[in-house]
């Protein structure tokens, strides 16, 4: 189990709009209108209105619900540009209409157009994809269709001009604004943090575990801000979102579930993975916000299902948001 793609993919269906607390962006210098993100390795500038997300690696405006996300993978550009052929992304509801090679500070990559419809509203994406043997950055600006001659031109002018930064990398201490308690036997994958502000464990904190059977849990916010209507059904559509080589064959039960005061519905399934068909068992739970939602998932070989079950639903039960920093006192003199 690839699991760069499997973090990857669950924060892609939900790029299409945005919203705990981010690493903060470094200010440039005078001269330079480059805004640096350490952690993803990138330097980029703001467009004109917008602000720093809070939810993901860019910026965002939020009352046009139009965003620049930066991400970073831990991988070959070679593997993980196949996740972005056009099967695999319509399996993810993203509808390529063009692509194009390119290069970002010289290293080579694709741009792509995209297009993605969400609570009954179509986005236009720019999406460019860089990278070598050791890393791969992706820049998505996603702004609504109808808005197209407003950000289309301006945002891919920005997203192309970025540049690549890799000195803080190692250094960057970003926060995800949750918490999850996890297994002795479970360790973080610390890239995680860059590729959507997730977490995520697998054993060893490996991104390839040997045995694509072998456990991973991973947590990650959605980046919008949406209410969501039906949760039940929204929370069945989400178990089927999964990598581009794992099918979803039944959802064995769904229970509503409380954790950190959210209401939400955790889910059990069975699932094949690759050509063999290897049988997976996947357990879900879907935390729901006012305008938001957090997923939480564990996947393991079927053969794991009794083990590993109790350890994914004690991880999911220790999920537990930051405190909100405290206001800072008026002037009252």
């Amino acid at each position: 189990m690839n699991l760069r793609c499997a973090i990857l993919l669950a924060t892609l269906p939900t790029l299409a709009t945005f919203g705990q607390e981010p690493a903060k962006p470094s200010e440039p210098p005078a001269s330079d209108p480059h805004v640096l993100f350490p952690v993803v390795g990138l330097k980029i500038q703001c467009p004109k209105g917008f602000t720093n997300a809070d939810k993901f690696h860019g910026f965002m405006l939020l009352e046009k619900a139009a965003s620049i996300m930066l991400v970073r993978m831990a991988g070959p550009y070679s593997e993980i540009s196949k996740g972005f052929e056009p099967r695999t992304m319509l399996a993810s509801g993203m509808r390529l209409n063009s692509k194009e090679s390119i290069k970002i500070d010289g290293v080579a990559g694709v741009l792509m157009s995209v297009s993605q419809r969400t609570a009954d509203v179509e986005f236009s994406k720019w999406m460019v994809v860089v990278g070598d043997e050791k890393r791969t950055l992706m820049l998505l600006a996603t702004f609504p269709a109808v808005l197209a001659d407003e950000f289309s031109a301006p945002l891919k002018k920005i997203i192309l001009a970025a540049k690549i930064d890799d000195s803080a990398v190692k250094t960057a201490q970003p926060k995800v604004g949750f918490s999850i308690t996890p297994s002795p036997t479970l360790k973080p994958f610390p890239a995680a943090t860059a590729m959507g502000k997730a977490l995520a464990y697998s054993i060893g904190g490996k991104a390839h575990p040997e045995d694509p059977g072998s456990p991973i849990f991973i947590a990650s916010p959605d980046v919008s801000e949406r209410a969501i209507r039906d949760r039940l059904a929204f929370a069945t559509k989400r178990m089927t979102q999964q990598t581009r080589k794992t099918n979803v064959s039944k959802i064995l039960w769904t229970k509503p579930i409380k954790i950190d005061g959210l209401d939400g519905f955790e889910s059990f399934a069975e699932a094949q993975h690759g050509e063999a068909a290897l049988p997976l068992v996947i357990y879900q739970v879907v935390l729901f916000t006012d305008s938001s939602y957090y997923v939480l998932q564990g996947r393991v070989n079927a053969d794991g299902s009794k083990e590993w079950l109790p350890v994914f639903q004690a991880m999911a039960r220790s999920f537990k948001r930051d405190p909100k920093p405290a206001p800072v006192p008026s002037d009252t003199k």
